[in-house]
Formats: C-alpha cells, sequence, structure tokens
C-alpha cells in the first residue's frame, strides 16, 4: 500500500509492513496474512485511484466502498472485518500525519 503523506516520512509513503502491525496489535482477533493483503490491495486501489492526493471521502463510507471492491474481485470477508481494518488503517494514516484532516 502506497499511501502519500505530508512530511513525517522521508519518502511520504506509509510502509505496509508497519500498517500490518499496527492492525494486528490493534484488531482483538486473528487476522489471517491473505485476507489482510487481499484488504490492503483494496485500501490500496480506493485510497490512490479512486479518492486519490486531496480527494474528500466519508469515513462511514470508507468501508462500503471497501466492501464493493473485494465482492467485484469475488473476495467475500466479513463485512465486520472490513469495516474494523477499513477504520484502523484510517487511524493509522491519521495518527502518522496523512491526508486525513
Amino acid at each position: 500500500m502506497v499511501v502519500p503523506m505530508f512530511g513525517k516520512n522521508q519518502s511520504n509513503t506509509i510502509n505496509p509492513d508497519e500498517v500490518y502491525r499496527y492492525i494486528i496489535q490493534n484488531i482483538g482477533f486473528e487476522l489471517p496474512f491473505e485476507m489482510w493483503l487481499q484488504i490492503d490491495s483494496a485500501f490500496s486501489e480506493i485510497w490512490n485511484n479512486k479518492i486519490g492526493i486531496g480527494g474528500y471521502f466519508y469515513w462511514d463510507e470508507f468501508p462500503k466502498m471497501m466492501q464493493k471492491s473485494l465482492f467485484e474481485q469475488k473476495i467475500l470477508i466479513s463485512n465486520d472485518i472490513v469495516t474494523k481494518v477499513t477504520f484502523l488503517i484510517l487511524k493509522y494514516i491519521e495518527k502518522n500525519n496523512g491526508f486525513l484532516n
């Protein structure tokens, strides 16, 4: 996942391994790595290509976009899991000076 950032880190990206560690530490249940890869891929696609730099979105709508993207790829993951992981990714981005204001 490549997420544009302001300033905090030299390459202006968030390391997906760091995001994964944050998710695992905060999710409260076991998340299989393969499931994480599918969610991460869908999140990256939406964040980088649909929302774009400086784009606006509603937090409540992002999990719905994620679920739709996964469904279109014929990947079925519980809505609760997608929502929880999506919100944790957004919190991580916000915590690390991402584009969320």
